[in-house]
């Protein structure tokens, strides 16, 4: 960082000239004054100028002395009777004297080159110095005749005579200098410093080097006033400062003149005193009245005012008080001309208008007004919301005494408005009732009543007379009509008992259905509608079911069927077996049912016995269809001939019902040969339409049994009767011939069974009276 001052290059050529005539002036009055010893040592690598050792120097001589240290070696600082750190300094002998120059190892090394076509001189001189960390180095430079200075670069920059450089790293530091350029002499008048120094002059720079010149005061009493000369373009020439091209020779002057003194005053006007302070000298109070003062121009002026009374306050300020605000109790300004201040004190102040302000704003402005707020009155009014002031007393704009109290009328928001009386209105006329009054419709909720009619308003709330906010909400409940009577729950209850509780809840009896009901004693309700605990209107009829008593049965056909499997299809079915009755019978098989009684379909009471009738087998010669013996079909029953016992046994032992026929297909021997088709097409499970139910295509229809289900085989699935195992699928096609019972995709075992019967008949035959459309047995 480079500082310029070209003063100190006259101080270095005053201390340079110093150490020249020391000696003549020493030699001179050596006769006639005392001499003092100054004795100069060295600690570390370098030397003084003068040279170490002991001189004697007239009393009350200054000695310059400056400290040179040897290559790689630092000034540090000096010791003795003096101190400090910089190279250059001087001793005043007014007593024998000590000196101690110390040197250290450098931080950082300064290296000052010259360049350019003639040979100027620096101080120091060209070289490398050592100085330790962040010590400020001052170098100057000195021309003669033909010799030109034509700036510095490296680490340092511009023309100005003297720098300094803070070695704070190493630095290299060129001076250029150069044979031909031109000549500045600078001159002042009045009491006044430039920069460069008139004491240097003349001044010689290279061509179009840039300088810098600086005006400034050496007296307080004098001020910079203009330049005169050659300054070129630099306007206005009342600038203290500026940059001037060496473009040619010039001469120019710097003019100072002494400072006028202006006229202050300042008027205190009412109770109050001001301060005042010029420049920096104390401040000093002024009372009331008028104070006049003549201040030297320039000098600044601070004046703040300063209440003495509690109801007398500060106004504003009047006059020439500067830039401030009139109303800030201080001002400050600098005296360039005569000036008139006023300071107002008072005593009065005006009552701030605040209506229509909030409570708040309100008592800031007033109590700023240096008034205080007096009575507060809480008032409705339908123009200001809620804490706004809708009134003031004094009025906005009275003068009155500092201190005065102003009291305020604050709104508590709209006026409330009394709730109409809505009772026995309809909803539509209640609600404009509503409305005029400022009010707003609330919620509408309705009620039953026995006794308003529906669409009339019951209650309101808030209640008639009730005071509220306007707009406030008035909820109404309104009459949905007659209270709805709750459906008792009858089920259970006898027909008469139920037909009482309804009519005792404001019901009437609706539709009485029967129907029969295994687990409900005859006579009983087993269903309502509604249900119980339904809220009906009065009067609403209830329908509900009686129980006649256990529901009858539709006797099964077991014709056909083996005696075992007959009777387990009765039982199974809720019926008994009654008689058995045994015959022969040249086509129906040993131990299979010839006939029933009470015949298939007829509808019986539970536990109703079913008598049947069995072939013993074919009739003997000379005996009739119809005989036999007991004996025969005992045997075939015994030894498990019949394939119903096959199929019985496979179902109890939880073996799956394949099991079961395939042990009594391998075990029954009864079928019947010879019959012949009908006009309706084979059965579905007749894949090879032979009128025939062989074991491969019973058992493809157990599969279905055991799978709970089948579907249509889409094309792509193999399949052998275009069915496929399992419910779920696609249902497109027709369902299958054993699916009839009801026709939903699951074969149940009734309809297994129907399939086992035409196994066990050797076949089977289309016909009008079959349940499924076809007969056990071939034609």
């Amino acid at each position: 960082m480079i500082r310029r001052n070209n003063n100190i290059m006259s101080c270095l050529l005053t201390l340079f000239l110093g150490i020249l005539i020391l000696p003549s002036i020493n030699s001179t009055y050596a006769d006639e004054k005392i001499a003092y010893p100054l004795t100069i040592m060295v600690v570390g690598g370098g030397t003084v100028n003068p040279s170490p050792g002991t001189s004697y120097y007239p009393q009350d001589t200054t000695v310059f002395i400056n400290a040179v240290p040897n290559a790689d070696w630092a000034f540090d600082h000096w010791e003795g009777d003096i101190s400090g750190t910089d190279m250059y300094t001087q001793v005043y002998m007014d007593s024998p004297k000590t000196v101690i120059a110390v040197f250290v190892t450098p931080d950082w090394h300064l290296t000052i080159t010259h360049s350019g076509d003639a040979v100027g001189t620096t101080f120091p001189p060209a070289g490398v110095y050592g100085f330790v960390d962040g010590r400020t180095v001052g170098i100057s430079v000195a021309t003669s005749e033909g010799v030109y200075f034509g700036g510095w670069s490296g680490d340092a920059y511009g023309a100005n005579e003297f720098i300094t450089v803070l070695m704070n790293s190493d630095k290299t530091i060129n001076a250029r200098f150069t044979s031909t350029g031109h000549i500045l002499n600078i001159y002042v008048i009045g009491e006044g410093g430039v920069t460069p120094s008139p004491f240097g002059n003349p001044h010689r720079y290279s061509s179009d080097v840039i300088i810098d010149v600086i005006s400034f005061t050496t007296n307080p009493l004098w001020r910079f006033e203009h330049w005169e000369g050659d300054i070129g373009e630099n306007e206005p020439r009342s600038y203290i400062l500026f940059n001037l091209t060496m473009d040619q020779d010039r001469e120019i002057t710097a003019v100072f003149i002494e400072k006028p003194y202006y006229t202050l005053i300042i008027d205190v006007i009412g109770e109050g005193n001001v301060s005042f302070q010029e420049g920096f000298e104390d401040p000093i109070l002024l009372p009331q009245g008028t104070h006049e003062f003549s201040i030297l121009e320039w000098t600044y002026i601070r004046c703040e005012a300063k209440e003495t009374l509690p109801n007398w306050k500060f106004l504003r300020w009047e006059g020439d008080f500067g830039d401030t605000s009139p109303t800030y109790p201080r001002c400050s300004f600098s005296m360039d001309r005569d000036r008139y201040v006023r300071c107002i004190f008072t005593n009065q102040t005006h009552v701030p208008d605040v209506i229509g302000s909030t409570q708040a704003n309100a008592t800031s402005a007033i109590t700023s007004a240096w008034l205080t707020v007096g009575d507060i009155i809480q008032v409705c009014n339908d123009e200001y919301d809620y804490g706004y002031v809708v009134d003031q007393d004094p009025p906005a704009g009275t003068t009155v005494e500092i201190g005065s109290t102003v009291s305020l009328w604050v709104s508590i928001g709209p006026c409330p408005i009394p709730v109409p009386n809505l009772f026995g209105k309809t909803r539509e006329d209640a609600e404009l009732e509503i409305t005029s009054a400022g009010l707003t419709l609330g919620n509408v909720s309705e009620q039953c009543s026995d006794e308003i009619e529906p669409g009339i308003v019951i209650s309101q709330n808030p209640e008639y007379g009730e005071l509220v906010p306007p707009g406030s909400s008035v909820n109404i409940v309104v009459s949905s009509g007659p209270c709805p009577a709750v459906v008792p729950n009858i089920i259970g209850q006898l027909r008469a008992d139920a037909e009482n509780m309804l009519i005792s809840a404001g019901l009437s009896i609706g539709t009485v259905y029967e129907q029969c009901d295994d687990n409900a004693p005859e006579g009983t309700v087993i269903h309502q509608n509604p249900l119980a605990g339904t809220e009906v209107l009065p009067g609403t009829p209830v329908n509900f079911t009686v129980s006649t008593g256990p529901c009858l049965i539709t006797v099964p056909n077991v014709v056909g069927y083996s005696r075992q499997l007959a009777e387990n299809i009765l039982t199974s079915a809720g019926l008994t077996v009654g008689e058995i009755n045994l015959q022969c019978h040249n086509t129906i098989g040993t131990g299979f049912v010839i006939s029933q009684s009470p015949s298939a379909g007829e509808q019986v009471l539970p536990g109703t016995a079913v008598n049947l009738t069995v072939s013993i087998g074919p009739c003997l010669e000379g005996s009739t269809e119809g005989e036999g013996t007991t004996e025969g079909i005992q045997e075939g029953i015994q030894e498990g001939e019949g394939i119903a016992e096959g199929i019985q046994e496979g179902i109890q032992e939880g073996e799956g019902i394949t099991e079961g026929i395939q042990e009594g297909a391998l075990e029954g021997e009864g079928t019947t040969e010879g019959s012949t088709e009908g006009e309706k097409p084979p059965h579905s499970a007749d894949q090879n339409s032979d009128w025939r139910i062989d074991l491969p295509e019973l058992l493809r229809v157990i599969q279905f049994f055991n799978y709970g289900g089948y579907h249509c085989a889409l094309p792509g699935e193999q399949s052998e009767d275009g069915y496929i195992p399992g419910k779920d699928g696609d249902k497109n096609c027709n369902p299958h011939s054993s699916d009839y019972q009801p026709q939903d995709w699951t074969i149940n075992l009734t309809e297994l069974l129907r399939l086992i019967q035409f196994f066990n008949s050797g076949g089977y035959h289309p016909c009008l009276d079959g349940e499924d459309g076809y007969c056990p047995g071939l034609l």
